[in-house]
């Protein structure tokens, strides 16, 4: 699974705080991204574009 996450979002760090505390590091890829960055990955993989 890939975690598309922001560094100064508090949703995200509650949900790598729990992939962390349950041991699902290996399962999960996370990848910080700039959600104001045109040409980020998220833009291309975010459903609403």
């Amino acid at each position: 699974m890939k975690l598309f996450y922001s560094r100064t979002s508090p949703y995200s760090r509650k949900v790598r705080l729990v992939i962390h505390e349950k041991g699902l590091s290996q399962a999960v890829t996370c990848i910080a991204c700039n959600p104001f960055d045109n040409a980020s990955d998220l833009q291309t993989e975010n459903p609403l574009g």
